[in-house]
């Protein structure tokens, strides 16, 4: 073993200098590489590249994955990449590109599910929407005072329109009367109600608590996390394939998510969430971002036992029924199996 160490080290020290004397790369890649060396010289197993893909929304709880290095200490060398929105992410999924889709959307994928598709949803993610109702104008209170006015969305018919088509109709507000626009993701349409492009539309959570200082209102029932509770937000997925192929992969990987979520909500994590943050958008505010964790915490916005319901999923298909975008309802093992939430609930918890 003394001689495999001095061996090793010669390579280390031959790798980290070339014939200038010069360090060659990054101190993260150097270390990642002397890590690896080190690893194969102990008999340590190498880790297990997988694929993950999630929406531009979850880009800071992606970055917090890899500043934690959860995904390591379950064997798994995550790829993590971002895409514009969850039908990117399936396509990405189906076409081969990703192993396993973590924290998007998944009204698509039940329609997709209907028409054929070999998929499966695993577990949850973000449980709750994180958005409000928010306005300029002190006259909109409520969802009913929104009839006659013009509200931003979403794509018409995709997840956003339909959670507030849904909001609306709870609260005996007609949707018909409703003059709806769409302006893109529920930050777009956050800053066109700021700009006065809209009378409302929802907004993120994160500003709830400084609305005062931004000249807005919040209609009195227009929190969605409170009053839409059977909304799940984002879930976790992959093919039907994968779950055959590669399920200890998928079962490790949701094993990290579910340690990561429990950090969050459970440990003192607002330094690291707060640098997440600051590293995923690129830059840094303090108030926001304590927003933003208080919200995670105060409501226990993610999937840290990651099972979703039965009445969960049967709210979801009745949302894309409404909308006319899945035709009938689906057998709850036809769209998701969560045996595999169950063993990654375990696996994290024995770590």
């Amino acid at each position: 073993m003394g001689g495999d160490m001095t061996h090793l080290r010669k390579i280390i020290s031959h790798r980290m200098i070339n014939r200038r004397g010069l360090i060659l790369g990054s101190a993260a890649s150097l270390a990642a590489s002397q890590g690896a060396l080190i690893s194969s010289a102990l008999g340590a197993e190498p880790l297990q590249k997988v694929n993950i893909v999630s929406t531009s929304g979850a880009l800071v709880i992606g970055q917090l994955m890899k500043n934690k290095g959860f995904l390591q200490d379950f064997g798994i060398d995550g790829n993590i990449q971002a895409v514009s929105d969850g039908t990117k992410a399936l396509g990405a999924l189906v076409g081969g590109d990703a192993d396993i889709v973590v924290g998007t959307g998944f009204g698509q994928v039940l329609t997709a599910i209907e028409k054929g598709a070999k998929v499966k949803i695993l577990a949850g993610a973000g449980m709750l929407n994180d958005a409000a109702i928010y306005t300029k104008k002190p006259d909109i209170k409520t969802c009913k005072d929104l009839e006659g006015k013009t509200v931003g969305v979403g794509a018409l018919g995709a997840l956003l329109h339909q959670i507030i088509v849904a909001l609306l109709k709870s609260k005996g507000a007609d949707p018909a009367k409703v003059n709806f626009v769409n302006v893109g993701s529920v930050v777009d349409v956050y800053r066109a109600v700021s700009a006065g492009i809209v009378d409302a539309g929802p907004g993120p959570a994160d500003i709830y608590d400084q609305l005062g200082r931004l000249g807005l209102f919040a209609l009195s029932d227009g929190r969605l996390w409170t009053e839409m509770p059977d909304y799940t937000n984002q879930a976790t997925y992959t093919t039907e394939k994968n779950i055959t192929d590669k399920r200890d992969l998928m079962i490790r990987t949701m094993a990290a998510y579910a340690k990561l979520y429990r950090y969050i909500q459970e440990e003192d994590s607002f330094a690291a969430f707060a640098q997440a943050r600051a590293q995923a958008n690129g830059k840094d505010d303090q108030q926001a971002a304590q927003s933003q964790w208080k919200f995670y915490r105060d409501y226990k916005m993610f999937a840290s036992e990651l099972v979703l319901s039965d009445q969960r999923f049967n709210f979801m298909q009745k949302l894309n029924m409404d909308s006319g975008a899945q035709t009938a309802m689906l057998a709850i093992n036809q769209i998701s199996d969560m045996s595999l939430a169950q063993d990654a609930v375990k696996l994290s918890k024995a770590k």
